[in-house]
């Protein structure tokens, strides 16, 4: 509690293939001026750090968690005293396996600009993220909540989770590029993009199975409105076995492309306000949607929809 780790901009806490019992709680005004480094961390509970503040002004990687075990969750949420959470850097999970949940409330996430040329993780990581995590693994939910503040790409492409969660008050700001990308990825359960969410660029869920839900409620911008290919939502080829929400989406300057997607359940999107002027807003081509696809009460699309090839077992409405 209250500890400040001065690194010189480079390393606060080297700890590969480090073994932990219990928890891991670096909480309370706890503040890193340089990355902290768990590679390969096996812990046998959980890594909570409310109210903690990680920097990484030189290596740019703020909390390397690569190949980490983590038995319990990881907690990084506001403290008692309204404390935010501050990550200025790149948060590394790539192939970590997590047994419970990851949980972030009123957190800011700042991605990091291209790592330095000179640097040993600049080979397979690219500025303008903010989470890498390819190939994670969550038993439980992965959810923001309150008013977290992503400024970079979430990549949680190829990963395997329960269910992934962004709540009303959450933004993820990355403009021109991918917000989050769930590529390939296999959810045991729903995709939830609430109310009250804001997007600026790409979700991606490309190829990704959904074992549950797909609710996308948020509103979603991409900030050239002229652009033709812009997409908000690419999801070509991606399995749902529920249904797909897309009731009060808004989404301006880009597609929502599901081409060859199949969805199980039924297309609802009422009161939906989709806007492409000169290109098209919702993409079904060769998409099979076994139940019906209602477009009513209120839907308004300021742009083509594209229906080609596609089987609907149910009724368009």
């Amino acid at each position: 509690m209250d500890t400040v780790i001065d690194g010189g901009g480079e390393r606060s806490i080297q700890a590969d293939r480090m073994h932990v019992g219990g928890n891991i709680r670096l909480i309370h005004k706890f503040t890193a001026l340089g990355e902290l480094r768990f590679i390969g961390a096996r812990v046998g509970g959980s890594l909570d750090l409310t109210g903690a503040r990680l920097e990484s002004p030189l290596t740019r990687l703020a909390l390397d968690l690569g190949e980490a075990v983590v038995e319990g969750s990881i907690f990084l949420v506001d403290d008692t005293s309204g404390r935010r959470p501050l990550v200025q850097g790149l948060i590394d999970m790539g192939r970590a396996r997590i047994g419970g949940q990851v949980f972030i409330r009123n957190a800011s996430l700042e991605a990091a600009a291209e790592m330095p040329v000179d640097s040993g993780y600049s080979r397979a990581r690219t500025g303008g993220t903010a989470l890498s995590a390819p190939r994670l693994s969550v038993g439980a939910e992965l959810a923001l909540e309150g008013a977290c503040q992503v400024s970079g790409g979430m990549d949680l492409s190829m990963s395997e989770l329960s269910r992934v969660s962004i709540g009303t008050g959450c933004s993820l700001t990355a403009p021109g590029r991918t917000a989050l990308d769930l590529t390939n990825a296999d959810l045991l359960s729903d995709l939830r993009l609430d109310s009250g969410v804001t997007v600026q660029g790409t979700t991606r869920i490309t190829g990704a199975r959904i074992h549950g839900r797909l609710s996308l409620g948020a509103t979603l911008e991409w900030p050239d409105t002229n652009s033709e290919l812009s997409t908000l939502i690419a999801a070509e080829g991606a399995v749902v076995d529920g249904d797909v929400d897309l009731q009060g989406l808004r989404a301006s300057g880009g597609a929502i492309r599901f081409r060859n997607a199949t969805i199980g359940g039924i297309v609802l999107a009422k009161d939906a306000q989709l806007s492409h002027s000169g290109g098209y807003t919702l993409n079904l081509h060769q998409a099979t949607v076994k139940g019906s696809v209602r477009l009513g009460n209120g839907f308004r699309s300021d742009g083509l929809l594209v229906l080609n090839r596609c089987l609907i077992e149910g009724r368009l409405e």
